[in-house]
């Protein structure tokens, strides 16, 4: 019973974080950036303190963040694996070896290591971008070049949010009544 409980809150909690939104936060000369109070509270939810697990996109200058949800993610990612299997290691190396656990401080920053901030080229200013079940941060330039190619695909294929996937306003005044 005990077992299957466990299951079930894993099950529910799999994609409970979710970030939304997005801001530009600067960073200061100690590295420390501020993450918007909402995504905290994200990463507290159900959780003993906030921790933030960290680590540099495959594709961008882009820092992929989230909490445990997304850490269990990758590890699965990885365990699906045979351990002795050489793609496997690779995960492991490119992906394990690579994540940073940071926390906050009582203002809600956090200190983004040196290593982090170099491969995202982060200098002064930080984009933060809720994407769902992690988040990102990156330089508001690549941020808007990522904007742009997200606009025209979402433009390119205008079929993948239909709009009878989205709620019906049938009746309604735009009043409160």
């Amino acid at each position: 019973m005990a077992r299957a409980m466990e299951v079930e809150n894993i099950q529910r909690s799999k994609f409970s974080t979710r970030f939304l939104g997005s801001q530009e936060n600067k960073i200061d000369s100690k590295g420390r950036l501020s993450i918007p109070a909402h995504f905290r509270a994200s990463l507290q939810d159900g959780q003993e303190g906030e921790v933030l697990y960290c680590f540099p996109a495959f594709n961008r200058p882009v820092i992929e963040c989230g909490g445990e949800d997304l850490l269990g993610v990758l590890m699965k990612s990885v365990s699906n694996h045979d351990v002795l299997d050489e793609e496997r290691e690779a995960l492991e190396v490119a992906v394990l070896s690579r994540i940073q656990q940071l926390s906050f401080d009582d203002t809600g920053r956090i200190s983004l290591p040196k290593v982090l901030r170099d491969y995202a080229g982060l200098d002064g200013l930080a984009a933060v971008v809720g994407i769902g079940a992690r988040f990102r941060i990156l330089s508001p330039e690549v941020h808007a070049q990522v904007l742009a190619l997200a606009d025209a695909t979402a433009a390119a294929n205008p079929d993948v949010v239909r709009g009878r996937s989205l709620p019906s306003f049938s009746g309604w005044s735009g009043s409160d009544e």
